[in-house]
């Protein structure tokens, strides 16, 4: 019997609490037109404190540079014609509304790069929070994809700071007026980037007369894949490179060897091209030195070429000339154990075309790798400068 009486007057609070709540909405929504801004005075501005919560970074494309990133977007303001007293209506301080029955200041984010940017659709069906002083506080979830020009300059060991911009599509700042306000960013970054920095501020568009809110979010890239998989076997090839002249003429693999090392360059640079945007401000450092040590390569095959032209000629060297020094002074202890016989009284020192060939192979490696370890170095500190 109790248990019966609880029952029914829980039910009969529950309905006198309706028919408060409907009274309530026939008293302030009727005549309110969601389409005027909610002051009383038509020369105020609306004051729109806006908050952002970053919740998850998804990706960041440096191909394409675009920013992917699921946000809220958190507004309060005052609408001054949705007021009441609450001693009026069972102490009721907060109620519940869609969207769609109250002004919504019309913001859209301005570097997006589609056309969905506006932060209230037509068929959005969010609720907000509507107290009784006429405070009115909402919470919009959105996924952007915003532009980010990137300074790829010191790829992979790069800092990006991209934005998302916040703006009126038509008020001007005398009519709404935007601040910013703290809110807690739990952010959740792809594997590639980590979060450095967050920082919200406020500019003004002289030209347009409107106001637009900044957050910029720094994003630091984890160079390790990188490193892995496009540094260190570009240090390999280089230090490969000038071992090529080391190989003897004989063996015939010296050719084969030198083509392999710039296809393998030549692979190198074109995953490399697919991870860098095709217009870009900035060069990337790391995609000069592939195309110098491609070119490097391409001097050394021809080179290698040079050697073995030398190595399978026939006659004899002139005695005097550039090909007569080389042979001469490139041979570093190379002892000669074909056995021949030679006139004593001869004044010239004989010197064959496979001398010429080894001498000329050894000047040619001191050079590249020279070449090679000044470049490497060179440029590695332009990146970690």
């Amino acid at each position: 019997m109790l248990l019966t009486l609880l029952i029914l007057c829980f039910i009969e609070l529950s309905s006198c609490t309706d028919v408060v709540i409907n009274r309530l909405h026939k008293k302030i929504f009727d005549n309110y037109n969601p389409d005027a801004r909610p002051v009383i005075n038509p020369s105020a501005a609306v004051d729109v404190a806006v908050g952002f919560h970053i919740e998850s970074i998804k990706k960041l494309e440096s191909s394409s540079e675009t920013l992917v990133a699921s946000i809220w977007v958190g507004l309060t303001w005052k609408d001054e014609f949705l007021v009441w007293n609450e001693t009026d209506y069972d102490d009721i301080r907060r109620i519940v509304i869609p969207a769609k029955r109250v002004w919504i200041p019309d913001l859209y984010f301005s570097n997006s790069v589609s056309m969905q940017s506006a932060i209230v659709t037509p068929g959005d069906y969010s609720k907000l929070s509507l107290y009784s002083n006429g405070t009115v506080v909402s919470y919009f979830g959105r996924t952007t994809e915003t532009r980010c020009r990137m300074n790829l300059g010191k790829f992979p060991f790069d800092t990006q700071i991209c934005s998302i911009s916040l703006a009126h599509w038509t008020s001007t700042v005398s009519e709404v007026k935007l601040s910013k306000k703290e809110m807690p960013s739990l952010v959740e970054v792809s594997g590639t980037w980590n979060l450095a920095h967050l920082l919200a501020k406020e500019e003004f568009i002289d030209f347009v007369g409107q106001q637009q809110l900044i957050l910029q979010i720094s994003l630091s890239r984890y160079p390790l894949f990188y490193v892995l998989t496009i540094i260190l076997p570009i240090c390999l090839l280089a230090v490969l490179n000038p071992v090529v002249f080391l190989v003897p003429a004989e063996s015939g693999e010296k050719i084969s060897l030198s083509v392999s090392i710039l296809l393998a360059y030549s692979v190198i640079l074109s995953a490399l091209s697919e991870l860098l945007p095709e217009v870009s401000d900035n060069i990337s450092i790391l995609g000069v030195y592939v195309c110098i040590m491609l070119c490097l390569k391409v001097v050394s095959v021809l080179a290698s070429v040079g050697a073995l032209s030398l190595y399978h000629r026939s006659g004899s060297v002139p005695g005097e000339g550039v090909y007569h020094w080389l042979g001469k002074n490139g041979r570093w202890g190379i002892k000669n154990t074909k056995v021949c016989q030679v006139d004593v009284n001869a004044d010239k020192e004989i010197i064959s075309w496979q001398d010429v060939s080894r001498a000329f192979d050894r000047l040619m490696f001191c050079i590249m790798s020279a070449a090679a370890l000044l470049i490497s170095i060179v440029c590695a500190s332009f990146i970690f400068q």
